[in-house]
């Protein structure tokens, strides 16, 4: 019986065991509203593109989305594209992206005797015109979305002091938030959130507290080929003005990995005299530490983590052509780190004013040398890995988030500086403006003018541009009660040099961000809700 199912049974037992001495006491019931609209421009493609034809990288070990991009940095209505040498083609992009979204929430608490509780959150997302929207011409429902229909985004029991101890213990589809959400969190952007189905206990005291859990990420129904994370997170918390955390985080991915599923009895002979496709369980490790805390105006905030591991499901993504082989000896070795400091001036209207940066260690094999081109035995692609932000609450920018949440942008580095205040008690606005570079960039194919070089000779590459951007964000918020908020804002984008040759930096730095320009591109929203 693997470690997962051992501490199922366990928390079943105990909190049941509770719940079955326990009296219904109290019901609390409770909710929220909220809506954001959004308008991106000059960044979304619309469409995936190919500023690049694949043939100009062809043998070369790209990943799993090859060369197609989700931005185009321009906004003209039409482009025109080279997608094979000497073939041309023009095209029609949208290049601006709008919608407003909604979220509903209502949850119940029912508190029972003996320190147990049940909690149920459910949730509705939707975005505005996709859900029970009659067609006017025939009058069917045609535009109807039933996948984000309502859901049950937490429903957990709790069974709090066990054995008489400050432990407690909640069982089921819960949040999960270790310190400020940095890798594991409760956010996939401000309207759609995060939850696990998951086991969790803490102990708290009065000098520090420790969190650990264990989560089912994918359940493939057989007896140990699922993915799981677990976790332990210890902060002390006695010293007011400096917290400190630790923290080491698992995902064991125990599926299986098949390069050849079709494969003959030969073939196999051939495989393991060669050593192709014989993968491993892939186990992501993540440490941390987070100092944290606030002294005479200011404050601070540093976290840093260090992953390492097989990366064998990632390996597989990588192979220089279809049917091909994947790199089985893909590993995790990347930082990162977010830092900032803050200082809050003691007037009326509070100004904070702050400084900071991020690094997100990236990795990028996508080169082919002048060996790898003549050898025709060479049939493994290389993989690249980069820092995989787990389930990250950190959004660090709309325009290179719209895509894939908060935790998909990676393999960047990044300065930032702004300030806040409060114009008024229920006025508040704020300013950040930071620049970004690519910490791994990815090798271009060269062309000579209009001729592609790289068509003929795919080995022949010249280093992308490493500067992304400054984007500057400015937002004003206006809370009409406690419970009711209005926030508008407006985020621009200076484009770099780096944005319209392109690297992978999207989707754990898996996917290519490469345009037909380098126009600048805005985002602009506005937010509202209410909590009851």
């Amino acid at each position: 019986m693997t470690m997962w199912r051992r501490l199922a049974c366990m928390a079943v037992v105990t909190v049941w065991a509770g719940i079955a001495c326990g009296e219904l006491q109290n019901v609390q019931v409770g909710g929220e509203i909220r809506i954001r609209g959004r308008y991106w421009e000059g960044g979304w493609a619309g469409a995936p593109i190919q500023p690049i034809p694949a043939q100009w990288a062809r043998g070369r070990s790209l990943g799993p989305f090859g060369l197609t991009s989700m931005y185009n940095w321009d906004n003209r209505r039409y482009i025109t594209q080279q997608i094979a040498p000497g073939v041309w083609r023009r095209s029609k992009v949208d290049t601006g992206r709008a919608y407003v979204e909604q979220r509903t929430a209502l949850h119940v608490k029912a508190d029972f005797t003996q320190n147990v509780s049940v909690y149920v959150d459910i949730h509705d997302f939707a975005i505005w015109g996709e859900d029970f929207r009659s067609d006017y011409v025939t009058g069917a429902d045609r535009r109807a979305n039933t996948s984000n229909d309502v859901e049950i985004y937490q429903g957990y029991i709790e069974a709090d002091q066990i054995f008489g101890v400050p432990l407690r213990l909640r069982l089921g589809r819960q949040e999960l938030v270790m310190g400020k959400g940095w890798l594991v969190g409760n956010m996939i952007s401000p309207v759609v959130g995060m939850s696990f189905d998951a086991a969790r206990l803490t102990y708290t005291h009065e000098m520090f507290t420790v969190d650990a859990f264990a989560a089912k990420l994918v359940e493939t129904m057989a007896w140990d080929d699922d993915v799981n994370l677990f976790g332990i997170y210890a902060t002390y918390t006695d010293f007011a003005p400096l917290q400190v955390a630790g923290y080491y985080f698992l995902v064991r991915d125990a599926r299986e990995i098949d390069d050849s599923p079709n494969s003959t009895p030969i073939r196999d002979w051939v495989e393991d005299v060669l050593g192709y496709n014989n993968y491993n369980d892939t186990y992501l490790h993540t440490v941390g530490l987070r100092l944290n805390g606030r002294h005479w105006g200011f404050d601070y905030d540093a976290e840093v983590a260090y992953q390492f591991g097989e990366a064998d499901q990632v390996g597989t993504l990588f192979r220089r052509f279809p049917g091909g082989y994947g790199d089985q000896y893909a590993r995790w070795d990347n930082w990162a780190t977010d830092v900032e400091i803050g200082y809050t001036v003691d007037v009326k209207c509070k100004p904070r004013f702050f400084i900071g940066g991020a690094y997100y260690q990236g990795d990028d094999n996508r080169d082919m040398s002048f060996f790898d081109w003549i050898n025709p035995f060479n049939t493994k692609g290389k993989a690249s890995v980069s820092f995989n932000r787990l389930f990250s609450n950190i959004w660090y920018s709309s325009i290179f988030d719209i895509l894939g949440g908060a935790s998909a942008f990676t393999n960047f580095y990044q300065v930032r500086g702004g300030a806040t205040v409060n114009i008024t008690d229920s006025v508040s606005t704020g300013l950040r403006v930071a620049q970004y570079w690519i910490d791994a960039t990815f090798d271009l194919p060269v062309t000579w003018g209009n001729i592609p070089i790289a068509s003929v000779f795919p080995f022949m590459t010249k280093p992308a541009k490493n500067d992304l951007g400054t984007v500057a964000t400015l937002w004003l918020k206006y809370n009409y009660t406690e419970d009711i908020f209005i926030t508008i804002g407006w985020e621009h984008m200076f484009t770099g040099r780096g944005v319209d040759g392109g690297s992978y930096i999207m989707k754990h730095g898996l996917e290519y961000a490469g345009g037909t320009n380098s126009r600048d591109a805005d985002y602009i929203w506005f937010d509202t809700g209410i909590k009851f």
